[in-house]
């Protein structure tokens, strides 16, 4: 047993074999989670016969509960990548709240510290090593020593979004990634009012219909990273002809063929694409002189009228 400058040595135990007993007040500092001064006995039994000198020396001594610190940390990535959720918890080692606590001997081994994240909001956990979320997601950190729940011992340092929330203590943020249509005239073609172009957008995140009036934009937003393909339906604008097709940014574009259409890869460094569709006119009529059609109003009474004529009517 030390004194509190945790070099000078006021008693040396030695328990040999045989029968031990501790006190209770032993048993009750040995899971003790709080500084405090203690008072305990030992009674040894000794196993051999002989004399046996007691030894009743009160002795006082302070114990200093060493707790483990633990730091959380937020992190952003972007929708279809993985993060492993543990990097996001780290055992920073163990403090004390007492100015005067002596630290351990180097010789005396550290605990087990086990940190587990806690899910509390966002997109469900479907890998710890690997996990794909969504939407943010907010955790909790929960700390086990052995099978024991210590959770409430421990001195947290939060992450930026945990920090004054006692809910969660940090968040995994998800960013996605955004594709623009644009819709352009080829120099010297002119565009009808109401003229509507459709497009045809498939993804990792589904399929989408854009309808476009003249030459204008739209935006799809919450897009995952991966492959899409972003085609015209040229049936619906059939007086208007794609003429070119450009990707911005252009490493964005794949070599894949695709009629009235391209092939682009979202990534994290082209997570924000544009497809601009330059059409001419082919025609300014609706119809060529091969379309026709058959007119078939009034013919009912055209054909009674004829019957009332042959029966002299």
């Amino acid at each position: 047993m030390y004194d509190l400058d945790g070099v000078t040595v006021l008693r040396r135990f030695t328990i040999g074999a045989g029968e031990t007993m501790l006190s209770n007040e032993l048993n009750l500092l040995i899971s003790s989670n709080v500084n405090g001064a203690y008072t305990f006995t030992v009674k040894v039994k000794p196993s051999l016969p002989g004399p046996v000198t007691p030894l009743n020396t009160p002795i006082t001594s302070k114990l200093f509960i060493w707790v483990p610190t633990v730091e959380a940390t937020d992190y952003t990535l972007w929708w279809g990548e993985t993060t492993d959720i543990l990097d996001r918890m780290v055992h920073t080692g163990f403090t004390n709240a007492d100015p005067l606590a002596i630290e351990p001997s180097v010789s005396l081994v550290p605990p087990t510290i086990t940190l587990e994240p806690l899910w509390i909001a966002g997109s469900p956990v479907n890998s710890i090593p690997a996990f794909e979320p969504e939407f943010d997601t907010t955790f909790k950190v929960k700390l086990l020593i052995g099978a024991v729940d210590y959770t409430a011992y421990m001195v947290l340092d939060p992450a930026p979004s945990g920090e004054g929330h006692n809910n969660f203590h940090f968040t995994i943020f998800v960013r996605k990634g955004t594709l623009t249509i644009e819709k352009r005239l080829k120099a010297g073609s002119t565009m009808e009012e109401n003229q509507t172009f459709l497009f045809l957008v498939i993804g990792p995140t589904g399929t989408y219909q854009v309808a476009l009036q003249g030459e204008a934009s739209k935006t799809i937003v919450g897009l995952k990273l991966g492959t899409y393909t972003v085609k015209e339906l040229t049936d619906w604008s059939f007086r208007y002809e794609v003429d070119n097709i450009t990707v911005e940014p252009s490493g964005a574009a794949l070599p894949d063929t695709v009629a009235d259409g391209k092939k682009v890869q979202l990534t994290v460094p082209n997570h924000d694409l544009k497809v601009i569709f330059i059409n001419r006119k082919t025609t300014d009529k609706w119809l060529s002189g091969d379309s026709y059609a058959v007119n078939l109003q009034g013919q009912a009474d055209y054909t009674v009228d004829r019957r009332e004529e042959e029966d002299g009517s």
